[in-house]
């Protein structure tokens, strides 16, 4: 009798928040990736839909944090997203500490840090596909070639494919875009909803075997950065 057990398989969803203007602009550019398990999917794609039906937006619409009105309404999403079993990875890069890059390199640059934790994060599995929200300038191709060149910590093995697609045709690209946004936001106008967004969301965020949040579900660049806003929400507590 064949008593092996099948790996996992994952997929994983990344989007991004604010801009990689550097020392202009919005301070902090966010990479977020939703890391979830294949077998979980189509459940958390319901809860997706179950929030566009009831906060009146066609299925075919996007969900997008920053057009969400509403305390209650913010509240009620993260609330119900909280219910769902997936991780949250944040690659948050001070962009005004950044000395020796272009604009335009910011991207590219540290993409592959967060690949680095989404790695770390799958070992006992795959990855099916990595699907990354589409942008200016960004292309499947580009994303591979970089990551294939990249001295980082990643099994690139274990990485079976990887596309850029449009936020308004993933539900699961769109929870992605509500786990960053959020996070962005609540840096940018600190409230008591948006600390109540972040502290919600927390326990998604991806730990080590130690229990240890940063430099795994939140990695800070540079590391002389000045990250007193993250520190102010105590996500590492």
């Amino acid at each position: 009798m064949n008593t092996a057990v099948k790996n996992k398989e994952y997929n994983v969803y990344i989007d991004e928040s604010g801009d990689e203007g550097i020392r202009r602009g919005i301070k902090f550019f966010i990479l977020t990736a939703i890391v979830v398990d294949k077998a979980n999917e189509d459940k958390i794609k319901n809860a997706i839909y179950d929030i566009k039906s009831n906060l009146e937006i066609s299925k075919t619409t996007q969900l997008h944090w920053n057009k969400i009105t509403g305390a209650p309404n913010k509240k009620y999403v993260i609330d119900t997203i909280n219910n769902e079993d997936f991780t949250i990875i944040h690659t948050i890069i001070d962009t005004s500490s950044i000395k020796y890059l272009k604009s335009k390199q910011i991207y590219f640059s540290f993409f592959n840090y967060l690949l680095e934790r989404i790695s770390l994060k799958t070992r006992d599995g795959i990855i099916d596909r990595i699907y990354i929200s589409s942008r200016s300038g960004l292309s499947t191709q580009k994303l591979k070639d970089n990551f294939k060149n990249s001295f980082n910590n990643i099994d690139t093995t274990k990485i079976k494919d990887m596309v850029v697609k449009q936020n308004s045709y993933f539900a699961l690209l769109q929870l992605a875009d509500v786990c960053c946004s959020s996070f962005q936001q609540a840096l940018r106008y600190p409230s008591k909803l948006s600390y109540y967004c972040v502290s919600k969301l927390k326990d998604k965020l991806f730990k080590n075997p130690k229990g240890i949040i940063k430099g795994f579900g939140i990695k800070l660049i540079p590391n002389n950065g000045d990250f007193k806003e993250v520190d102010n929400l105590k996500v590492y507590e």
